[in-house]
């Protein structure tokens, strides 16, 4: 296994998950893996390192069963020496203990040398001692810690055995493995791990694979880690009709795209008119939320969204931007708010008879972060469309050339009777964000839109999106993707989102 080039084979019963030839890691080096969600990145890394139970699962590795894989001294010793950080960081947590007590949990348990508080420091950007001190006593819950302090817990884990690493003299085989790992980042704290991965990396090359959709990693890595360039291979799961595979990505092709990027104007009467103003003072779970115009101490504002125009709301994970979203959309009740729609004020005591009536799917749609939340799983593609209006009749061709547009790959017309639960996170995503379009309404919300997609996916959504704009529509957009959203909207028009108490 010194090559490290696997052919993997995973099915569950008679349905096959995956089967690939000549999926390669290159060794002693940064790997970064792109490709649409769901199209096999995290269970292909899984099983490389072993995590997969062969009597849920038949896994076949280089055409030999799994059991004997795991045996493999190799194999062992990856496990041994490195780390494998989830993408949902929930599911490694333990809610009876706390996260300090996590941190020196299992495999960390004996790892007495490495200084523990500083890479916790450095993860929060050299948060005060205090209020890290009071944060490691803390038991995971649904609310706290946020999902970005979730997600820099279990990047701690992983620096403390990189650190290990770095500090034996053992050249064995260590494989680090990160699962979307800045997911519920922004690009700050994103920036943080990737400045000390590439510090320990210097120190002494190790294995790396990041498992991302943040394409706009690339450019941070050109920018700020040119040096080493050489030790960083970008590479792409692609789905063909009836397989996938492994290609080099270009990262040329990002570059190239994002620096192309503008905003647009639309020529629409009434543009910028304020068909939704949502007022600071929210009140809910426990804390305040009010709007800013920029990151610093600036006066708190009204967050607007204008026809013709994209508005973009930012904030770190877990400080309540797809709380907003789902207030103004009626979806949450909050203890205190008010908004309006064109003239009409709404507040926390509007019954929700009156979103009912008036604002879901005819003044406003919404783009949910998960398609799964948004979508009947056990309903056909085609029942997902024809739920939009019991008085109109769909047409199956139409709604096919409408889903085609989204996608790379012909579909056929057998794709409308596929249920919704079988299709890929990618695929999901893409019926999620069309389902909002044909809903043609004034006011689109977006909550991290691009979730899930390919490159080639993206630009096709960024397209969507200034179409609606250009056509006279209020976008709001929630997304990590600062790179790209930064791009296309408009600096005055962009908020920051504060949560306190």
């Amino acid at each position: 296994m010194t090559d490290f080039k696997f052919d993997v084979q995973i099915k569950a019963g008679k349905r096959t998950l995956v089967d690939i030839n000549n999926f390669d890691l290159a060794p002693n080096k940064i790997n970064f893996l792109f490709g649409e969600s769901g199209i096999g990145k995290s269970i292909i890394s899984k099983a490389i390192f072993g995590l997969l139970d062969p009597d849920e699962l038949l896994v076949k590795m280089d055409g030999a069963s799994y059991e004997k894989y795991l045996h493999k001294p190799a194999v062992k010793s990856m496990q041994k020496e490195g780390f494998f950080v989830f993408q949902e960081p929930s599911s490694h947590l333990n809610p009876l203990l706390t996260l300090e007590q996590q941190l020196n949990e299992g495999s960390l348990r004996n790892i007495k040398k490495v200084d523990e508080q500083s890479i916790i420091r450095h993860l929060w950007g050299g948060a005060d001692s205090g209020f890290l001190e009071r944060l490691l006593k803390v038991f995971p819950k649904p609310f706290r810690p946020s999902g970005g302090e979730k997600q820099r817990i279990l990047l701690a884990m992983a620096f403390k055995k990189i650190k290990k690493y770095l500090d034996g003299k053992s050249s064995k085989t260590a494989l680090f493995i990160f699962d979307e790992p800045t997911g519920s980042l922004d690009n700050r704290f994103r920036n943080l791990f990737l400045e000390l991965l590439v510090e320990c990396y210097k120190q002494k090359p190790f294995m790396v694979l990041i498992i991302t959709h943040d394409y706009s990693i690339i450019s941070e890595m050109e920018n700020n880690y040119a040096d080493i360039s050489a030790a960083l291979e970008y590479k792409e799961l692609v789905r063909s009709e009836n397989s996938i595979g492994l290609n080099a990505f270009s990262k040329a092709d990002y570059l190239d795209w994002i620096k192309k990027q503008r905003w647009a104007e639309s020529g629409t009467i009434h543009t910028g008119h304020v068909l939704a103003r949502v007022h600071s003072g929210i009140q809910i779970f426990g804390k305040r939320l009010s709007f800013h115009k920029s990151k610093l101490q600036s006066p708190e504002t009204g967050l607007e969204v204008k026809r013709g125009e994209l508005v973009y709301l930012k904030a770190q994970s877990g400080a309540g931007k797809t709380t907003v979203a789902k207030i103004i959309m009626g979806l949450i009740k909050a203890q205190k708010m008010s908004l309006s729609f064109d003239q009409q004020n709404v507040s926390h005591k509007t019954p929700e008879e009156f979103w009912r009536k008036y604002i879901w799917g005819k003044r406003a749609s919404m783009v949910f972060q998960h398609a799964d939340e948004a979508l009947n799983q056990n309903a056909t593609v085609l029942e997902i469309f024809k739920a939009l209006s019991e008085k109109r009749k769909v047409n199956p061709a139409k709604v096919l050339r409408r889903i085609q547009e989204l996608f790379d790959v012909e579909l056929k017309p057998s794709f409308l009777k596929k249920k919704i639960k079988l299709l890929s996170g990618g695929q999901k995503q893409r019926i999620n964000i069309l389902r909002s379009l044909v809903l043609d309404t004034d006011i689109l919300i977006m909550d991290e839109p691009l979730n899930g997609l390919d490159l080639r996916s993206a630009h096709k959504i960024i397209e969507k999106i200034k179409q609606r704009q250009m056509d006279g529509k209020a976008i709001l957009l929630i997304s990590h993707n600062e790179e790209i959203f930064d791009k296309i909207v408009k600096p005055e028009n962009i908020y920051y989102l504060n949560s306190s108490g």
